[in-house]
């Protein structure tokens, strides 16, 4: 899973995880229920030093079209579908505590509707026809992928209803792809291929 570092060492931590149980953001949203506000305030200030700084550490790159978020920090860059989505939703929960606080929503604003911008702009790398690529290499998503994908757009679609129309097309499309025997088979088949051909490392030792 994507990282989001911070090293700051008066934080006393280094690592937050972009992944559904709440993400980097997320992670560090859930600090305001410290009694020290000002560790809240620490780590509103660390994400944003590196939201913008993959380099630095960071899991997340800025783009033409808006911030795209990471898994990973890889070099080429290679994003993963579901991870881009859970981490939006790490933002969306790091927004909604911005509010109450009174504090960096306007960042926290301008950062969610731009990464959510750069996703709808940037869904046709993952889609290969007939199914969902679970990255932008060119990985097919196995068949519990697709599906996560299908959820994750019709999350997507209830919490921007701005959006719903655009968001809900992809979702339609993957749904009627997922619901196509022929293609499932296909996808299976090609994803095995792949697997072979390129094994994971963790495979090779």
């Amino acid at each position: 899973m994507g990282y989001l570092a911070c090293f700051r060492p008066e934080l006393r931590f280094a690592l937050f995880r972009h992944d559904p149980r709440g993400g980097g953001f997320g992670a560090g949203a859930r600090c305001h229920a410290h009694p020290r506000r000002e560790l809240f305030r620490s780590c509103a200030a660390c994400y944003r030093a590196y939201a913008y700084n993959c380099r630095a550490g960071g899991a997340c790159r800025s783009t033409s079209e808006g911030m795209v978020l990471e898994e990973a920090p890889l070099v080429p860059h290679n994003t993963m579908l579901n991870g881009w989505i859970f981490a939006l939703y790490g933002l969306y929960d790091y927004l909604l505590l911005a509010k109450v606080c009174q504090q960096d929503a306007e960042w926290a604003e301008r950062a969610l509707r731009g990464s959510l911008q750069a996703l709808l702009a940037q869904m046709p790398l993952f889609s290969a026809g007939f199914w969902s690529y679970y990255d932008t290499s060119g990985n097919l998503a196995s068949p519990f992928y697709q599906q996560l994908h299908i959820a994750q757009l019709r999350a997507l679609e209830i919490t921007f209803p701005e959006h719903a129309e655009e968001i809900g097309r992809w979702r339609l499309l993957f749904g009627r792809q997922a619901e196509s025997r022929l293609n499932k088979a296909r996808a299976v088949a090609l994803k095995a291929y792949q697997k072979l051909r390129r094994p994971p490392e963790v495979v090779l030792r």
